[in-house]
């Protein structure tokens, strides 16, 4: 403006000025707020040709992804759906899974006013249930990678206990991942009764609707005695 900018209340004329978040500008008489919005982006199973379009696309936005997952994360990005701890974390988290080309789009834009590309329009595809990988893909929607805010409290008002074992010293990994992932999506962990009278323990757990989880190496066990 001619007559100067209101930048937090005070007009500016002519100089310039880094805007920070929170910096209410005023253009005409409409007045502006200054968001800065966090771009965290992890990646799982890119291969070749797909990880060179997300690093050449990196490198125009200015930033860098990381290698481990982290509740800072904003995206994730898979061409293929798979179901690694990254994209099973992701989806019980409601964070956007996204392909390369999202990624690419986002690094192309060239307005500041020019909207983001939408993320739940680059959902990452499910294979072919065609050979080794039917037993896992088959039956799985489509749209599986869309982020789905629902999953955020699907077990919402569970109460889990693991049986002993566990969560012990030398509990399974998956053990802990499947715990954290419930935890994610709203279940709330009660721990096992370190007391002698076990069996008025589960009566109570019993009474309140407490679910039980069996560690994987007794649940390997336990589906062999049944088929044996």
């Amino acid at each position: 403006s001619k007559y100067g900018s209101p930048l937090n209340g005070t007009r500016l004329s002519g100089e310039s000025r880094v805007l920070s978040t929170g910096d209410r500008v005023k253009l005409g008489q409409t007045e502006f707020s200054v968001q800065q919005l966090p771009l965290v982006l992890c990646a799982s199973g890119l291969r070749g040709v797909e990880k060179g379009v997300v690093d050449r696309a990196m490198a125009d936005l200015g930033v860098s992804l990381v290698a481990q997952w982290s509740t800072d994360v904003t995206h994730l990005i898979m061409t293929h759906v798979s179901f690694t701890p990254k994209l099973l974390t992701a989806l019980a988290s409601a964070v956007p899974v996204v392909t390369p080309e999202w990624v690419r789009l986002l690094a192309a834009r060239r307005q500041l006013n020019e909207k983001p590309p939408d993320p739940d329009a680059f959902p990452p595809s499910v294979p072919s249930t065609e050979g080794s990988q039917a037993s896992q893909m088959g039956g799985i929607s489509q749209s599986v990678g869309v982020r789905q805010e629902t999953r955020r409290h699907l077990f919402a008002g569970w109460d889990i206990v693991w049986l002993p074992k566990a969560m012990g010293t030398g509990a399974a990994a998956n053990d802990m991942k499947t715990s954290e992932l419930l935890l994610l999506m709203g279940a709330r962990e009660l721990p096992w009764a370190n007391h002698g009278d076990t069996a008025t323990f589960l009566q109570e757990c019993i009474g309140k609707g407490v679910r039980f989880l069996l560690p994987e190496s007794d649940a390997d066990a336990a589906s062999e005695c049944a088929l044996a």
